[in-house]
């Protein structure tokens, strides 16, 4: 059988009406808790004291002990740890700036339990979606009550 060159795997492009490119905004903010909060006060002028979030993840994956401390080690984890690091960051600052007005629902999965392309697992997630809601219904129902503000359009 002769040798033929890998195939280049194409993705669809993402774009406007006007062309513009658009990229998923995990890339920027893998929990966006943080923009919303500032957009809310300084863009919205709302005061910080009337702002409260609930924040939904999508899991949170504790990192393997790399077995080598090198390059190599490191580089299966890397980009998963610049992806993190945001969102601890962000949920570390809400918590002190926040503190009750602030809350985060993001279930801890072990390594490899889920994966984006694994079709097979809609059931567990569907079980992991209902157990997390039950553990967490009293709080999560403190933000679906109470006041609430006319959305805005910040464009």
């Amino acid at each position: 059988m002769p040798w033929r060159p890998p195939r280049r795997r194409r993705f669809p492009v993402a774009t406007d009406k006007y062309g513009n490119l658009l990229v998923d905004g995990g890339m920027l903010a893998n929990d966006p808790a943080l923009l919303a909060m500032v957009e809310a006060t300084m863009k919205l002028g709302w005061p910080p004291d009337e702002v409260s979030i609930l924040s939904l993840g999508t899991t949170r994956t504790k990192f393997p002990k790399p077995k080598r401390f090198s390059f190599l080690g490191w580089a299966g984890a890397v980009a998963d740890i610049f992806m993190a690091g945001q969102a601890w960051t962000t949920e570390g600052m809400l918590k002190l700036v926040k503190r009750d007005g602030y809350y985060r629902v993001n279930p801890d999965v072990g390594i490899g339990q889920y994966s984006l392309d694994r079709v097979s697992q809609i059931g567990d997630l569907i079980a992991l979606g209902q157990r997390e809601s039950e553990r967490h219904a009293d709080r999560v129902a403190g933000y679906c009550s109470g006041p609430r503000r006319e959305w805005q359009s910040v464009a």
